[in-house]
């Protein structure tokens, strides 16, 4: 009797482990499928956040640039710029604070360059301002020649 009990036994448990070792192997497959598709998930939803926010930031800086266009080509408008030098400079010194004024409240902007038709004007004639090397201000540079 205690033979056919222990074989019993023996089968029944047996059989358990088997269904555990079958249980928790399908289990791990379905886990490490799960958090590769989780993973994927989090990492283009990351990316998607991070790819919007330089689409704002490029919208913004588009903006301002349309901007600061439209508000030369109004003050030019009527004023021969190219021919005189001294319309040229006037134009180009009540610009600097208007761009500047753009730039420091656009985000993102780190200067703004706008140049005269070098084929006509002398090569450096323009606005070439950028941001400090602390970001925190716009500093005045020569525009070159890159002709």
């Amino acid at each position: 009797m205690k033979s056919i009990r222990m074989k019993f036994l023996a089968v029944v448990v047996s059989g358990m482990v088997l269904v555990a070792l079958a249980v928790g192997t399908i289990s791990a497959i379905y886990i490490s499928k799960t958090m590769n598709n989780d993973s994927d998930i989090l990492t283009e939803s990351v990316a998607d956040a991070g790819a919007l926010s330089i689409d704002d930031m490029l919208d913004r800086a588009v903006v301002s640039a349309k901007t600061m266009e439209s508000y030369f080509l109004a003050e030019v408008q009527g004023k021969d710029v190219i021919a005189d030098e001294e319309a040229r400079n006037q134009v180009s010194e009540q610009m600097k604070a208007t761009l500047q004024n753009i730039a420091v409240n656009s985000p993102g902007i780190v200067g703004y360059y706008l140049r005269f038709n070098p084929d006509t004007t002398s090569p450096t004639a323009g606005i070439f301002i950028g941001s400090s090397s602390h970001g925190n201000e716009f500093v005045d540079y020569t525009p070159y020649d890159l002709s």
